[in-house]
């Protein structure tokens, strides 16, 4: 079993689902309030990884279809 220690954005509109998630597991998820400027700070931080994922795709199918052909030549 892998652990570690999962982080999950909850607006105002949500509660009533994360009261429900709670309930469900039987125990109470920390909350961690953000200040109005460390939301848009980890927003930004976030929007700039997110804006990369076709690189990122392209990426692993130059490196998977690269495997492939090493696979083909070794037979």
């Amino acid at each position: 079993v892998n652990k570690g220690t999962a982080v999950s954005f909850c607006s105002p509109e949500e509660k009533p689902m994360l009261t429900e998630i709670q309930e469900f597991l039987g125990k109470e998820i920390k909350v961690i309030n953000l200040s109005s400027e460390d939301y848009v700070e980890i927003k930004g931080e976030s929007e700039e990884k997110n804006s990369d994922w076709k690189s990122l795709m392209k990426e692993a199918e130059v490196w998977m279809n690269e495997k492939a052909k090493k696979k083909k030549k070794k037979k």
